[in-house]
């Protein structure tokens, strides 16, 4: 009996361990994501010009934690779609910049949700942005985004207007179908007069012709 007893609560520490340790690595899935920590230091930039920092500080406190929430159904659905646990993760940095600072922006004071966060990482899908010469500004519905080509990143499924520019150069753009589980790639080629660029829909392809 003593025997039996013994065996019943070593069984039930194993399993509140191995939920503990389950529970821990739920909590950490962005913790240690490079593009979290870049979108979250973007959104700080831009959002300290108009408010108090300790106001944005607690704001985005409350939306990481909202994101650890919303990231295994994320993850999840970019598997599904053919896409790796790491672009999950990234649409969901796409995203959160999105609602904070770029096309979908919801107020700081206005606290997000779960499935806000969901839904908005959901409807993005990878867009591939490559130029030459490189170092170009990236513009997508006139929203630029953080890196310069050549870059890959996320944009909402549908038309979207992409175009790229570089001093001295004449810009290039294009309006590109994205579609969901495929990746496009926008590809441009810059020069004084003449610039000119196409979107392909599936993998990233090679470099522009000059």
């Amino acid at each position: 009996m003593v025997e039996r007893d013994t065996f019943r609560v070593a069984l039930l520490l194993a399993v509140l361990a191995c939920s503990a340790v389950t529970l821990a690595q739920k909590m950490q899935t962005l913790s240690g994501s490079r593009d979290v920590v870049l979108m979250k230091n973007s959104i700080t930039a831009h959002l300290s010009k108009d408010q108090s920092s300790k106001v944005v500080r607690d704001a985005l406190a409350s939306d990481q934690q909202l994101l650890e929430e919303a990231a295994h159904d994320v993850i999840n659905a970019f598997k599904r779609d053919g896409y790796s646990r790491n672009d999950g993760v990234k649409a969901l940095a796409w995203g959160w910049y999105s609602l904070r600072v770029g096309g979908d922006r919801v107020p700081i004071a206005e606290k997000l949700s779960v499935n806000l966060i969901r839904q908005t990482a959901e409807k993005l899908s990878k867009l591939d942005v490559i130029s030459h010469p490189k170092e170009a500004d990236i513009f997508v519905d006139e929203i630029k985004w953080l890196h310069r080509t050549d870059a890959e990143g996320y944009a909402n499924v549908g038309s979207r207007h992409v175009r790229v520019q570089k001093s001295g150069l004449e810009p290039a753009e294009q309006t590109c179908e994205i579609q969901r589980g495929i990746p496009t790639t926008f590809k441009a080629t810059l020069r004084v007069s003449g610039s000119h660029a196409k979107c392909e829909v599936g993998a990233k392809g090679q470099q522009p012709e000059m």
